[in-house]
């Protein structure tokens, strides 16, 4: 026999022979064996197992759900803050309204919440936003827990040159109010300024 390409051996295709039944492997025409019923099940089950541990990972990553709302403060009998709508009147609140910044750690990882501040669409003197003075942060939030900080009432942070409200982590990454939620903090805002 001669050489095929870079191959020493060339295939010859045997043919059956008298009294041969078609036994031999090579002449067999098994639709489907064992051994490629448990090699579909093996990169079906491999398949599966990549495309959850893609989807965990990718979803396993800091995310804090940030929310400001504009309400009225007090103190209960047991010393222990809290916040009511500003058209409510229970015994033991403050007349003045605050801006009641509630961040959830609604991810997987703990991240340690350090600055909450505004961002302008044009500088105003000079500055690109405004720094809220937090009195508890930098706080490190675990999984599913809350805080809460507030500040006193600021029309300007209701500005039309604001264009976000946003809390940033240690690392820089930021959480923003939608526009959705700054059109309606400006709307609750405009009945007190």
């Amino acid at each position: 026999m001669g050489r095929i390409g870079p191959f020493t051996k060339s295939f010859v295709a045997s043919e059956l022979s008298e009294g041969d039944n078609g036994d031999h492997p090579m002449n067999a025409d098994t639709g489907f064996t064992l051994t490629s019923l448990l090699a579909t099940y093996g990169a079906i089950l491999s398949s599966i197992t990549l495309g959850w541990t893609l989807y965990r990972d990718l979803r396993d990553r800091r995310r804090v759900r940030f929310n400001v709302e504009i309400r009225k403060l007090g103190v209960r009998s047991d010393g222990a803050m809290f916040s009511i709508a500003p058209s409510s009147n229970i015994e033991g609140t403050m007349e003045e309204v605050f801006f009641v910044f509630s961040m959830v750690n609604v991810g997987r990882r703990p991240v340690r919440l350090k600055t909450i501040f505004t961002q302008y669409k044009k500088p105003v003197e000079g500055k690109a936003g405004l720094v809220f003075s937090a009195r508890d942060l930098p706080k490190t939030l675990d999984e599913h827990e809350a805080h809460d900080e507030y500040c006193e009432f600021d029309k300007r942070f209701l500005s039309e040159n604001v264009k976000a409200i946003s809390v940033s982590d240690v690392a820089g990454k930021e959480w923003k109010l939608s526009r959705r939620q700054l059109k309606k903090l400006r709307e609750d805002g405009s009945k007190y300024l």
